[in-house]
Protein backbone atom coordinates (compact mmCIF):
# COMPACT_ATOMS: atom_id res chain seq x y z
CA UNK A 1 0.00 0.00 0.00
CA UNK A 2 0.98 3.86 -0.92
CA UNK A 3 2.66 6.20 1.71
CA UNK A 4 -0.01 9.19 1.90
CA UNK A 5 2.21 12.32 2.26
CA UNK A 6 0.30 15.30 3.56
CA UNK A 7 1.74 18.88 2.17
CA UNK A 8 0.44 22.38 3.01
CA UNK A 9 0.69 24.79 0.55
CA UNK A 10 1.28 28.19 1.62
CA UNK A 11 4.28 28.52 3.58
CA UNK A 12 5.80 25.32 2.63
CA UNK A 13 5.87 24.39 -0.70
CA UNK A 14 5.43 28.08 -1.75
CA UNK A 15 6.88 31.30 0.08
CA UNK A 16 3.95 33.28 1.08
CA UNK A 17 0.19 33.53 1.00
CA UNK A 18 -0.86 32.80 -3.22
CA UNK A 19 -4.50 33.90 -2.05
CA UNK A 20 -3.51 37.25 -1.16
CA UNK A 21 -1.17 37.54 -4.18
CA UNK A 22 -3.76 36.61 -6.47
CA UNK A 23 -6.08 39.09 -4.81
CA UNK A 24 -3.77 42.14 -5.04
CA UNK A 25 -3.35 41.13 -8.75
CA UNK A 26 -6.80 40.50 -9.85
CA UNK A 27 -8.16 44.07 -7.77
CA UNK A 28 -5.71 45.94 -9.49
CA UNK A 29 -6.62 44.72 -12.61
CA UNK A 30 -9.82 46.73 -12.95
CA UNK A 31 -10.22 50.08 -11.66
CA UNK A 32 -13.52 49.56 -10.14
CA UNK A 33 -12.98 45.88 -8.57
CA UNK A 34 -9.91 48.14 -6.99
CA UNK A 35 -11.91 51.23 -5.92
CA UNK A 36 -14.50 48.20 -4.40
CA UNK A 37 -12.19 47.13 -2.30
CA UNK A 38 -10.60 50.25 -0.71
CA UNK A 39 -14.37 50.79 0.23
CA UNK A 40 -14.91 47.28 2.27
CA UNK A 41 -11.07 47.65 3.66
CA UNK A 42 -12.44 48.80 6.94
CA UNK A 43 -14.59 45.74 6.67
CA UNK A 44 -12.46 43.35 5.81
CA UNK A 45 -8.82 44.17 7.29
CA UNK A 46 -9.92 43.77 11.01
CA UNK A 47 -11.60 40.03 9.88
CA UNK A 48 -8.79 39.02 8.60
CA UNK A 49 -5.99 39.54 11.21
CA UNK A 50 -8.86 37.18 13.59
CA UNK A 51 -8.60 33.51 12.74
CA UNK A 52 -12.20 33.13 13.36
CA UNK A 53 -13.32 35.81 10.97
CA UNK A 54 -10.50 35.52 8.32
CA UNK A 55 -12.79 33.84 5.60
CA UNK A 56 -15.06 36.11 5.79
CA UNK A 57 -12.52 39.19 5.49
CA UNK A 58 -11.37 37.28 2.40
CA UNK A 59 -14.42 36.53 1.09
CA UNK A 60 -15.02 39.48 0.71
CA UNK A 61 -12.03 40.51 -1.32
CA UNK A 62 -12.73 37.66 -3.36
CA UNK A 63 -16.24 38.39 -4.60
CA UNK A 64 -15.37 41.73 -5.63
CA UNK A 65 -12.29 40.30 -7.44
CA UNK A 66 -14.45 38.00 -9.42
CA UNK A 67 -17.27 39.46 -9.88
CA UNK A 68 -19.12 39.20 -13.33
CA UNK A 69 -16.23 36.50 -14.06
CA UNK A 70 -17.42 32.80 -15.20
CA UNK A 71 -16.16 29.68 -14.13
CA UNK A 72 -13.69 29.80 -17.73
CA UNK A 73 -12.98 33.26 -16.75
CA UNK A 74 -12.05 32.10 -12.75
CA UNK A 75 -9.74 29.72 -13.89
CA UNK A 76 -8.15 31.33 -17.07
CA UNK A 77 -7.47 34.13 -14.03
CA UNK A 78 -5.88 31.18 -12.11
CA UNK A 79 -3.63 29.85 -14.73
CA UNK A 80 -2.21 32.83 -15.85
CA UNK A 81 -1.31 34.02 -12.32
CA UNK A 82 0.31 30.54 -11.73
CA UNK A 83 2.28 31.09 -14.88
CA UNK A 84 3.42 34.26 -13.33
CA UNK A 85 4.29 32.81 -9.89
CA UNK A 86 6.13 29.89 -12.31
CA UNK A 87 8.14 32.72 -13.91
CA UNK A 88 9.07 34.72 -10.62
CA UNK A 89 7.12 37.76 -11.81
CA UNK A 90 4.84 37.93 -8.87
CA UNK A 91 6.60 40.23 -5.93
CA UNK A 92 7.34 37.65 -2.82
CA UNK A 93 5.71 35.10 -4.60
CA UNK A 94 7.71 32.19 -5.31
CA UNK A 95 8.40 28.18 -5.17
CA UNK A 96 10.63 26.79 -2.80
CA UNK A 97 13.54 24.75 -4.63
CA UNK A 98 13.76 22.55 -1.41
CA UNK A 99 10.25 21.69 -0.98
CA UNK A 100 9.85 21.07 -4.89
CA UNK A 101 13.18 18.93 -4.59
CA UNK A 102 11.66 16.47 -1.58
CA UNK A 103 8.16 16.52 -3.18
CA UNK A 104 9.74 14.98 -6.31
CA UNK A 105 11.57 12.58 -4.03
CA UNK A 106 8.59 11.51 -2.61
CA UNK A 107 6.77 11.30 -6.03
CA UNK A 108 9.80 8.87 -7.75
CA UNK A 109 9.42 6.93 -4.23
CA UNK A 110 5.56 6.30 -5.39
CA UNK A 111 3.65 7.74 -2.60
CA UNK A 112 0.71 9.15 -2.20
CA UNK A 113 1.22 12.71 -2.28
CA UNK A 114 -2.05 15.39 -0.94
CA UNK A 115 -1.72 19.15 -0.83
CA UNK A 116 -4.47 20.82 1.61
CA UNK A 117 -4.50 23.93 1.77
CA UNK A 118 -7.16 27.08 3.02
CA UNK A 119 -6.54 28.70 -0.61
CA UNK A 120 -9.19 28.28 -2.96
CA UNK A 121 -8.99 24.66 -4.53
CA UNK A 122 -9.19 26.07 -7.90
CA UNK A 123 -6.25 28.50 -7.56
CA UNK A 124 -4.31 25.66 -5.76
CA UNK A 125 -4.88 22.83 -8.71
CA UNK A 126 -3.34 25.74 -10.99
CA UNK A 127 -0.31 26.42 -9.41
CA UNK A 128 0.19 22.82 -9.20
CA UNK A 129 -0.64 22.09 -12.78
CA UNK A 130 1.70 24.78 -13.71
CA UNK A 131 4.60 22.40 -12.40
CA UNK A 132 3.36 19.30 -14.59
CA UNK A 133 2.69 17.48 -11.45
CA UNK A 134 -1.13 17.33 -11.57
CA UNK A 135 -0.73 13.24 -12.35
CA UNK A 136 0.82 12.63 -9.09
CA UNK A 137 -0.38 14.98 -6.75
CA UNK A 138 -4.17 15.47 -5.34
CA UNK A 139 -5.17 18.89 -4.60
CA UNK A 140 -7.48 19.73 -1.30
CA UNK A 141 -8.31 23.48 -0.98
CA UNK A 142 -11.80 25.84 -0.04
CA UNK A 143 -14.43 25.31 -2.75
CA UNK A 144 -15.74 28.35 -4.77
CA UNK A 145 -19.42 28.65 -5.05
CA UNK A 146 -20.93 31.83 -7.47
CA UNK A 147 -23.14 33.50 -5.85
CA UNK A 148 -24.29 37.11 -6.67
CA UNK A 149 -22.29 37.77 -9.99
CA UNK A 150 -19.04 36.90 -8.03
CA UNK A 151 -17.44 33.61 -6.24
CA UNK A 152 -17.19 33.20 -2.55
CA UNK A 153 -15.69 30.79 -0.46
CA UNK A 154 -17.79 27.87 0.56
CA UNK A 155 -16.64 25.34 3.87
CA UNK A 156 -13.01 26.93 4.95
CA UNK A 157 -10.49 24.59 4.46
CA UNK A 158 -8.63 25.13 7.67
CA UNK A 159 -7.44 23.19 10.88
CA UNK A 160 -9.72 19.98 11.18
CA UNK A 161 -11.33 20.76 7.92
CA UNK A 162 -8.33 19.70 6.41
CA UNK A 163 -8.76 16.24 8.23
CA UNK A 164 -12.44 15.58 7.65
CA UNK A 165 -11.63 16.35 3.78
CA UNK A 166 -8.89 14.13 3.72
CA UNK A 167 -10.90 11.69 5.29
CA UNK A 168 -13.35 11.84 2.87
CA UNK A 169 -11.62 11.00 0.31
CA UNK A 170 -10.14 7.68 1.86
CA UNK A 171 -7.01 9.14 3.46
CA UNK A 172 -7.29 7.23 7.03
CA UNK A 173 -5.05 8.17 10.11
CA UNK A 174 -2.40 8.03 10.53
CA UNK A 175 -0.93 9.02 7.22
CA UNK A 176 3.10 8.56 6.84
CA UNK A 177 4.30 12.33 7.22
CA UNK A 178 2.84 16.02 7.71
CA UNK A 179 4.18 18.82 6.37
CA UNK A 180 3.47 22.34 6.83
CA UNK A 181 4.93 25.67 8.24
CA UNK A 182 2.27 26.29 10.83
CA UNK A 183 1.74 24.31 13.44
CA UNK A 184 -0.93 25.99 15.30
CA UNK A 185 -3.23 26.10 12.54
CA UNK A 186 -2.22 22.74 11.09
CA UNK A 187 -2.09 20.62 14.63
CA UNK A 188 -4.62 18.23 13.64
CA UNK A 189 -2.09 17.38 10.42
CA UNK A 190 0.73 16.78 13.02
CA UNK A 191 -0.75 14.90 15.37
CA UNK A 192 -2.35 12.42 12.35
CA UNK A 193 0.85 12.10 10.89
CA UNK A 194 3.53 9.66 11.75
CA UNK A 195 6.37 12.01 10.89
CA UNK A 196 6.22 15.55 11.32
CA UNK A 197 8.00 18.09 9.80
CA UNK A 198 7.87 21.68 10.78
CA UNK A 199 9.13 24.06 8.16
CA UNK A 200 11.37 27.66 8.62
CA UNK A 201 9.42 27.04 12.38
CA UNK A 202 11.35 29.45 14.72
CA UNK A 203 9.40 28.68 18.39
CA UNK A 204 7.05 26.13 19.71
CA UNK A 205 4.61 25.94 22.76
CA UNK A 206 5.36 23.31 24.99
CA UNK A 207 2.01 21.45 23.40
CA UNK A 208 3.97 20.85 20.08
CA UNK A 209 7.01 20.13 21.91
CA UNK A 210 5.34 16.99 23.17
CA UNK A 211 4.78 15.86 19.69
CA UNK A 212 6.72 12.52 18.31
CA UNK A 213 8.70 12.52 15.29
CA UNK A 214 9.26 15.69 15.17
CA UNK A 215 11.54 17.07 12.60
CA UNK A 216 12.41 20.58 11.79
CA UNK A 217 13.86 21.89 8.06
CA UNK A 218 14.67 24.76 6.50
CA UNK A 219 13.69 25.36 3.12
CA UNK A 220 14.51 28.04 0.79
Amino acid sequence: MKENIIFDLDGTLISTDCTKKWLIKQLKSNMFRYLGALLVIPIAIPCMKSKKYRSVGVGLFVWLATYRCDESQLKASFADFAFAVKSNTVPELYWLSDAISVLEQHIKEHQNIIVVTAAAELLAQALIESLNLTAHVTVIGTPLNRKWGGWVGGQHCRHQEKVRRLHAIGITSPWYATYTDDPEEDYPLLINGKYKFLINVQQLDDMMKELNHLQYLTWR
